[in-house]
């Protein structure tokens, strides 16, 4: 049976990469370098071991840009921890709104309130 061990898929202006990508547990080597991707697919943390993890040139969205700067280590470790759900994320965010008066501001205020609350 043949089977996938290195994508080498950089420089090709690519926008996207499916998410079942992850289900080649033969993978090796995934080298995207250098498209116009903005999402790494989180089924590559499924795969145990890479030779060659590559995605620098990209504008990743769906991963801190700490996690990108740590390199392959760490958004392969990052990836697999958001799989297992032992993600911590932080989910308070502090807003300021400026506007006219009356222009609804404070009704938008007790929306979000009891939506969060």
């Amino acid at each position: 049976m043949n089977s996938v061990e290195s994508l080498y898929l950089h420089d090709n202006g690519l926008t996207k990469i499916q998410e079942d990508i992850g289900a080649i547990p033969e993978l090796r080597v995934f080298d995207v370098r250098n498209n116009a991707l903005q999402r790494i697919p989180t089924s590559l943390g499924r795969i145990d071991h890479f030779d060659g993890f590559h995605i620098e040139g990209n504008r990743i969205i769906n991963l801190p840009k700490e996690v990108i700067k740590g390199g392959a280590d760490s958004i392969l470790s990052y990836l697999r921890e958001y799989l297992s759900d032992n993600l911590v994320t932080n989910k308070v965010v502090k807003m300021v709104l400026v506007g006219h008066e009356g222009a609804g501001k404070t009704p938008l205020v007790k929306t979000l309130t009891l939506v969060a609350g």
